[in-house]
């Protein structure tokens, strides 16, 4: 069997010494000759007892065997997630998890590069967070003695994701001299495990690998020290790292002046390339590719992709329509990066109330709401005023039953204070008063609240019971819901309630604006609009212990951004407010203000 530029030709022998060749083009990147020539032993002793007839009969049936197996072998997806260097891009990690199987995945992590494999490891796994810790294993420091060969070769038999850490790259090649290693790692990858790097993790991936030697300081490539690499991108390819960072493109220009390759890539730090299928490539991260290709003699075409370009590795062609949303990338890429990053489970709806685009990402997922479901207990207080079956004088009595601590001012103050209903809804809203809601809720039942909903077509929006414990409505005794604790909604649900009121459909357009005007004077602008402090906004925070929520309106200038998040399952406590959660959704409101302004 010989290769022939990108396809293989097998060449199969008769039997009994007659000359009878069969060629096969198969399109298959680094299949071994003897992979296939295990097939045919068994047929060539058999054919000496044979009849013609049934040798040749004997020999298709191989044949037929031999592309069933070659089928199997191209079927499975190649994917590659090339980092180059520095800071890994959240969006690169994210998609290396994702193809690595996700919370199945089995990630192997390779550090022979370095001579602190333990400390890599530990920062690779920090970066891996959403995976169990047990399902992220270290491969054996080097050099490998036989045993330590074996345990990586089981080690790599079950993992469905490697990930090669930074260092020197020629330390990894001096591993991989072990041609039966080389081999391992390139079938693997050939049967779909997805494979990673980042530095010198990078720099192995093209069949020539930058070594790192030589004297940059001219553009000549015979001044350039390579030597063979793992070979998992093209041939017509060559890679470097820490690209513009370090100003590198001498020793990459002077290598493809040579010719030997078609394009070369030099991905800066804090950014990715997504190789899928040996094919396409997607730009991920902070900075910029420099695809370099081969011109004219002594002329090289060079240009920049930036995140969210796209390009075919096969012939150079660049597509960059995902970006053409926001300035630097598409709104749906700039929040998917800052959602890799945050530890935890994000939730979001947003929509212009103005031209009706949106932005959804798990936004029919049930959530948690904290405080934000008194939302719905506002908009129940009003609706009985407005009907006549309340009044805003009616007088609630503060006990010690109703007091619960977390938030407002109520907790500090003496039993036996009278408050009208009125000073009840307004410091449960613009101060999140927890004492202020039970008074509230005692007056109107969170069955009311939830039949109020209902009515006005919400079938997700469910406050399920008192702030702390009591009350519950029918809703909140469902064994399932126990776990949202005070309420339930979707983001797209509450959207929907905060454009109806701003359009002036709750209860009465008078009655609508009015608790948008009491909504725009919460206190604290910690999240959503946290940068944004000269545009007005409407808004309803929650807080738990591992969960942030905002829901609110901003008027910006080219539009009503309406949006609900939450930060969700967040590892660590934090009551500053400097939170993760608010953090992200301070950048989260930004990007979705300028990807759907008009």
């Amino acid at each position: 069997m010989k290769r022939t530029a990108d396809r293989w030709a097998i060449v199969i022998v008769s039997l009994r010494g007659k000359d009878f060749v069969q060629s096969l083009p198969v399109v298959t990147p680094h299949l071994q000759p003897l992979e296939c020539a295990a097939i045919y032993p068994l047929a060539r002793y058999a054919g000496l007892m044979l009849t013609k007839t049934i040798q040749l009969a004997f020999l298709w049936i191989s044949v037929c065997l031999t592309l069933l197996f070659l089928q199997a072998y191209t079927n499975a997806q190649q994917r590659l997630v090339i980092v180059g260097g520095g800071s890994r891009p959240p969006a690169a990690l994210a998609r290396f998890v994702e193809w690595g199987g996700k919370e199945k995945a089995r990630i192997l992590i390779v550090s022979w590069a370095t001579q602190d494999p333990a400390g890599a490891f530990k920062s690779l796994q920090e970066d891996f967070a959403t995976i169990p810790k047990a399902a992220i294993e270290a491969a054996p420091p080097a050099p490998l003695t036989e045993q330590t060969k074996s345990k990586f070769l089981d080690q790599l038999k079950q993992a469905t994701a490697v990930f090669f850490s930074g260092g020197d790259q020629t330390r990894i090649m001096d591993v991989l001299k072990d041609e039966s290693l080389l081999e391992a790692l390139r079938q693997r990858y050939h049967s779909g495990v997805v494979f990673g790097g980042t530095s010198a993790g990078t720099a192995i991936m093209s069949r020539r690998m930058i070594t790192g030697e030589g004297d940059f300081k001219l553009i000549d490539g015979a001044k350039v020290d390579t030597r063979p690499g793992l070979g998992l991108l093209p041939d017509n390819l060559i890679v470097d790292q820490h690209f513009i960072k370090r100003q590198r493109e001498n020793r990459l220009f002077g290598l493809m002046l040579q010719g030997n390759e078609r394009f070369g890539l030099g991905i800066d730090e804090g950014t990715a390339l997504l190789v899928t299928d040996n094919r396409k490539g997607e730009v991920v991260g902070a900075s910029q590719v420099m695809l370099i290709q081969s011109a004219k003699e002594n002329s090289l075409l060079i240009r920049l992709l930036a995140a969210g370009d796209t390009i075919d590795l096969s012939n150079g062609e660049i597509a960059s329509s995902v970006r053409a949303n926001v300035l630097g990338g598409s709104l749906d890429y700039k929040i998917k990066e800052r959602i890799a990053a945050f530890k935890g489970k994000v939730s979001l709806f947003a929509k212009n109330l103005d031209t009706g685009e949106t932005y959804a990402s798990d936004a029919d997922d049930r959530v948690r709401t904290a405080s934000t479901i008194k939302l719905a207990v506002m908009v129940e207080a009003f609706a009985r005023v407005t009907e006549g079956k309340a009044k805003w004088t009616d007088e609630l009595v503060l006990t010690k039953a109703a007091r619960y601590g977390g938030s407002g001012v109520l907790p500090e103050i003496s039993d036996g204070l009278r408050l009208t209903l009125r000073d009840a809804v307004n410091l449960m809203m613009v101060v999140s008063d927890n004492t202020a809601t039970n008074l509230v809720l005692d007056y109107l039942s969170t069955d009311a609240v939830n039949a109020r909903m209902d009515l006005l077509g919400f079938k997700q929006i469910r406050i399920l019971r008192r702030v702390g414990s009591g009350g519950e409505s029918r809703e909140g005794k469902e064994p399932d819901n126990k776990r949202f604790g005070l309420g339930v909604a979707t983001p797209r649900e509450m959207v929907n309630l905060m454009e109806k009121l701003e359009r002036g459909e709750i209860i009465s357009a008078a009655a609508s604006k009015e608790m948008i005007e009491l909504m725009k004077r919460e206190q604290g602008r910690y999240a959503i609009g946290r940068s944004l402090s000269t545009l007005p906004m409407a808004s309803k925070y929650g807080a738990l212990d591992h969960l942030r929520s905002a829901v609110g309106i901003i008027y910006a200038k080219k539009g009503r951004i309406a949006m609900a998040i939450t930060c969700d399952e967040m590892p660590d406590i934090n009551w500053s407010v400097d939170n993760p959660a608010y953090l992200l959704m301070s950048d989260l409101s930004e990007a979705l203000i300028d990807g759907l302004q008009r």
